[in-house]
């Protein structure tokens, strides 16, 4: 018994009867439907239906409905951003250059 329950005893007695009701209702639809769906599927024959016979192709001709893939484009990461100011020239970019290894006398 919930204590916390603010409706009077004929308001949870009612609720309680459109539930049972509501219940019952809808297991009635179910095993109509289910019914229906087991009538529908005798009906149905075991064969599929006579369709138009279907063009043959020959083993070249291949369809594919499969979308290729498409090659990404390498991503070219920019040069930093630098402003340029009027009469300012542009620094030579520095590199490392290898240390040529001192030879001992022989």
């Amino acid at each position: 018994m919930n204590l916390n329950d603010a409706r009077e005893p004929t308001q949870k007695l009612q609720m309680d009867d459109a539930t049972r009701r509501d219940a019952k209702l809808a297991d009635e639809l179910e095993k109509t439907r289910l019914a229906q769906e087991k009538a529908a599927r005798v009906r149905l024959p075991a064969t599929q239906p006579a369709t138009a016979p279907t063009p043959k192709q020959s083993a070249n001709t291949v369809v594919s409905k499969i979308t290729p893939k498409r090659i990404k484009p390498k991503h070219h990461k920019p040069d930093a951003f630098i402003a340029l100011v009027p009469g300012s020239d542009k620094q030579p970019v520095k590199t490392k250059r290898a240390k040529k290894k001192a030879t001992l006398p022989e």
